[in-house]
C-alpha cells in the first residue's frame, strides 16, 4: 500500500484584553522589546532552531526552553487546550469553558532569508488581545493558507487568525466564516481565499454531515458527504476529515471517501499528516489508521490499552502513548519498532478536555525528539528518539496535560 507521510497538525468572535501573565526574572535576552499588544520585535540570534515546548496546566501554562529550563508561566483563567499556530511561532490557548483563545508568543521563531533561515530566541509574551467566541473548540492551522481557525460551536461560526494578525498582535476585525447552523464543527483554512466548512441538516445536531467547499466566505463551490464527522487536518491544498465509516480526503479540490471498515463503532476523530501530506495517520479509539491511496491500515497497541494523541517525527515515525504508560513508536507503514516506560498507568478520559498525558515530536540538534506531559507525576519527560533515552525532565506544577511545540524543523 503506498502510504502517504505525517506530522503533528491546530470562530469569529469579537474581542478582549486578556488575563494577566508572569515573567520569569531569570530569562531576558538582551535588546528583548514587545509592543502594545504584547508582540516581541527583537531577539538573540541562535546558530539552529531552539525549541520552547509551552505546557497546559490548571492555572494557564509554563514555558520551556529546548533543554527544559523554565522560561516562563502565563495564568489564564482555566486550563486550555494548545495547538501550534501556523506560523511555528505562536500557540492558541483554547478555553471553551472560558469562551475565548488566547494567542502566546513563545518567543522563538525563524525567519527566512534567501536559501537558509536565521534563528531567534526571545521572551515568551501574552498578547494582550483575545478572540472571543461561545464555547470554542476545534482549533485548526494551515501554513501554506497563512491562517488559523478557531471555531465556536454555539455561534456556528470561526475566526481566521492570520499571519499579519500575530506579526502585529491585532486580533480585532478577524475574518468571520460562518457555517450554516450552530454544531459542532470547523472551519479549516485554505489557500487562495478557500475554506472547506462543516456543515449540518438540522441545527442541535451534534456532528455535522457534509463538508462545503467555499470561495470566500459564502460561495459554496462543491459539497463532500461525510456523516458524523470529526477531526481534521489540513496541509496546503491537502485535507482530511473523520466520518462515521470513511476518511474524507480532499486533494486540490477533489474529494474521496477512503472506506475504514476494520473501525466497528469507531471512527477516526483526530489526524496527523506531515507537510506535503504523502502520510496522513488518524486515531480511532485505541487504534491508529494509517491512509493510503485509497486504502486503510488498522494498527492497535498491546490489547486492553488506550491512547494519548498522536505526533510525528520528521522522517515518519509515529508516536502516541498508551494508557499503561509506554511509548510506542511506529514506522510510516504502521510497523511498531520501539517502546518505552515513561510514565505510570492512567486513565483515558471522554470527550474534549480531561486530565491526561499529552506527546509532541520534532526535531531538536538533529535528533528525533519526543516530549510528553505526564499529569500524574507533574513532569515533563524529553525523549532521545535514536537513543530511546530519557534526555531531560521538568518538574511541573498544576498537573500539566496538553502539550505545544514551536520552532521545531
Amino acid at each position: 500500500m503506498k502510504l502517504m507521510k505525517i506530522v503533528a497538525i491546530a470562530s469569529v468572535m469579537t474581542v478582549a484584553l486578556a488575563g494577566c501573565g508572569t515573567q520569569s526574572d531569570d530569562y531576558d535576552p538582551k535588546g528583548q522589546k514587545h509592543d502594545d499588544h504584547g508582540v516581541s520585535s527583537t531577539g538573540t540570534e541562535t546558530s539552529e532552531a531552539m525549541p520552547r515546548v509551552i505546557v497546559a496546566t490548571e492555572s494557564g501554562v509554563s514555558i520551556f526552553d529546548e533543554n527544559l529550563k523554565k522560561v516562563t508561566d502565563f495564568e489564564l483563567t482555566s486550563r486550555p487546550s494548545l495547538t501550534t499556530a501556523h506560523d511555528g511561532r505562536h500557540v492558541v490557548a483554547n478555553r471553551q469553558h472560558d469562551n475565548e483563545s488566547s494567542i502566546i508568543d513563545a518567543g522563538a521563531w525563524k525567519q527566512e532569508h534567501g536559501d537558509h533561515f536565521h534563528f531567534y530566541t526571545g521572551k515568551p509574551a501574552l498578547l494582550k488581545e483575545v478572540v472571543k467566541g461561545n464555547k470554542p473548540v476545534h482549533v485548526v492551522p494551515n501554513p501554506k493558507a497563512g491562517a488559523t481557525g478557531i471555531f465556536a460551536d454555539d455561534d456556528g461560526a470561526a475566526s481566521l487568525v492570520t499571519t499579519k494578525n500575530l506579526e502585529t498582535g491585532q486580533l480585532d476585525g478577524l475574518t468571520r466564516v460562518k457555517a450554516n447552523l450552530p454544531h459542532h464543527g470547523v472551519v479549516v483554512p485554505m489557500p487562495e481565499g478557500h475554506y472547506l466548512v462543516s456543515a449540518t441538516a438540522q441545527e442541535g445536531t451534534a456532528l455535522p454531515d457534509t463538508i462545503e467547499l467555499r470561495h470566500g466566505e459564502t460561495e459554496v463551490e462543491k459539497t463532500f458527504t461525510c456523516m458524523r464527522m470529526h477531526g481534521e487536518v489540513a496541509r496546503g491544498t491537502n485535507a482530511a476529515f473523520g466520518c462515521a465509516d470513511s476518511v474524507l480526503v480532499i486533494k486540490n479540490g477533489e474529494g474521496v471517501n477512503i472506506p475504514t471498515p476494520d473501525l466497528g463503532e469507531d471512527r477516526v476523530g483526530t489526524f496527523v499528516a506531515n507537510a506535503d501530506f504523502s502520510t496522513l495517520v488518524g486515531k480511532a479509539g485505541d487504534k491508529l489508521v494509517f491512509v493510503g491511496d485509497n486504502t486503510t491500515k488498522t494498527v492497535g497497541v498491546d490489547e486492553g490499552v488506550n491512547i494519548s494523541n498522536l505526533a510525528i517525527t520528521p522522517d515518519g515515525h509515529v508516536i502516541t502513548l498508551g494508557t499503561n504508560g509506554k511509548l510506542y513508536v511506529f514506522d510510516e507503514t504502521g510497523s511498531l519498532e520501539h517502546t518505552m516506560q515513561v510514565t505510570g498507568e492512567w486513565e483515558k478520559p471522554s470527550g474534549h478536555g480531561g486530565i491526561a498525558p499529552g506527546v509532541a515530536a520534532g526535531n531538536y540538534a538533529n535528533a528525533n525528539t519526543v516530549w510528553v506531559s505526564d499529569p500524574l507525576a507533574g513532569k515533563v519527560h524529553m525523549i532521545d528518539l535514536s537513543t530511546m533515552t530519557e534526555t531531560a525532565t521538568a518538574e511541573v506544577a498544576g498537573q500539566p496535560t496538553s502539550l505545544a511545540v514551536t520552532n521545531v524543523s
